[in-house]
């Protein structure tokens, strides 16, 4: 008689993580979105009193949307979440430097940001935002909680994409 072995602990338990995490369409996918997006900017606002900064940069919220309802889509990707981040924001701090805060200087910040993001391929929309607030606010600041926010977000769908197994060899 032949046994049959079961899988270890920890395959049960990747089991269990790749069924919590499988994307099922409709109401069951915004619902598993809206609970690891409140999950993920719970983590952040947690990070960001921790150190304290304490702006909560909207475009954050429009990121996680991306990350956890699509997440297979380009802009789910954990590189293009930092580098857009990142690039909108040294945008927005640039200008922050050069024009000073305005309205006018914002929205040129977020042109530019455009610009670079499409030119570096790195085109993350929400991040579009980022020198809104960085241009309004300290800039120092601002782009400290806007890259706090980036690298939680980009770890977050990195082990979201990691658990549904759609992580390539690159990474991304």
């Amino acid at each position: 008689m032949t046994s049959i072995q079961r899988p270890s602990r920890t395959a049960r338990t990747l089991f269990r993580l790749r069924d919590l995490l499988a994307v099922p369409t409709g109401v069951g996918a915004a619902a598993r979105a809206a609970v690891l997006a409140g999950l993920c900017l719970t983590a952040i606002v947690a990070l960001q009193s921790a150190t304290g900064i304490g702006h909560l940069a909207s475009s954050l919220g429009s990121t996680v949307i991306v990350a956890f309802l699509l997440p297979d889509s380009a802009f789910a990707r954990p590189r293009v979440i930092l580098a857009g981040h990142a690039v909108s924001s040294l945008t927005g701090w640039t200008v922050a430097a050069l024009l000073g805060p305005s309205p006018w200087a914002a929205a040129l910040a977020v042109g530019l940001s455009i610009v670079v993001m499409q030119a570096l391929h790195c085109m993350q929309p929400p991040a579009g935002g980022d020198p809104i607030l960085i241009v309004g606010a300290d800039p120092a600041t601002a782009v400290a909680s806007v890259a706090i926010g980036a690298v939680v977000v980009a770890a977050a769908a990195w082990l979201y994409r990691f658990g549904r197994g759609s992580v390539r060899a690159s990474g991304s």
